[in-house]
């Protein structure tokens, strides 16, 4: 572990297990999809709505550059998770005198995941990202928030910083790339077009995308694996 992770980690490793109340509300906190994503999309939501006929198709826009740009960061996020060499969590590290707070043990997470890069943090800050590009006080508000809500996985032992600044700059990096002229016309443009023409088929498909953001992808990423391990049982049969 290097210098910047044990100073950070340790530093916060100091308040676990000195309250049962608090401990249980972050826990409580951090597990929940309304305060990890439900209430961002709820402001993105809201920004595609605004009175301001002018405005309203370019925000609309910005909003589906947003959603592009954080999917494509969390495709190459979990692309790196499986190609870099893999890093336990720090509940997971027995070689850390991790202090797990109430409510956390080692068992926590039974998939013993990678832990770098974060795809929380890509996610949450690429949302913040595309919202700051349209409100400046918003998306400051929302940065933030995302910190905050990052922060305290650290402090439960499901992240080093390092995970978290990783998966932030990616989740940056990200909308920044797709923010291009570009992929307005050949791509968001495209879209749009097909939210003024088929608006019951986008909203649809818009909701789904929305709750799947919210949520991480969770479900999208249990059905691909169930789909997966299938696959390869059938693979397996047939051999």
């Amino acid at each position: 572990m290097n210098a910047f992770d044990w100073t950070i980690l340790t530093f916060l490793n100091r308040f676990a297990r000195r309250s049962w109340f608090l401990d249980q509300v972050i826990g409580s906190w951090v597990g929940n999809n309304l305060f990890k994503g439900g209430l961002i999309i709820a402001i993105l939501w809201g920004l595609w709505f605004t009175r301001s006929d002018r405005e309203q198709e370019q925000i609309r826009k910005s909003i589906l550059l947003t959603f592009i740009g954080t999917v494509a960061g969390l495709f190459f996020t979990r692309v790196l998770v499986n190609i870099l060499p893999f890093r336990p969590r720090p509940i997971h590290k027995m070689a850390f005198p991790f202090v797990f707070p109430y409510g956390i043990s080692e068992k926590s997470l039974l998939d013993h995941a990678m832990s770098f890069p974060s795809d929380h943090a890509t996610l949450f800050f690429g949302l913040a990202t595309g919202i700051f590009l349209i409100s400046r006080r918003l998306g400051l508000l929302v940065f933030a928030y995302v910190f905050f809500n990052t922060l305290l996985r650290v402090y439960q032992g499901l992240h080093y910083p390092t995970d978290v600044i990783a998966g932030a700059l990616i989740g940056v990096v990200s909308i920044m790339l797709v923010n291009t002229p570009f992929v307005r016309r050949h791509v968001t443009d495209k879209i749009f077009d097909v939210s003024l023409e088929y608006p019951r088929i986008f909203y649809g498909m818009f909701f789904i995308v929305s709750y799947q953001s919210a949520t991480l992808f969770d479900d999208s990423r249990n059905l691909a694996a169930q789909v997966l391990k299938f696959l390869k049982m059938i693979s397996g049969r047939l051999g």
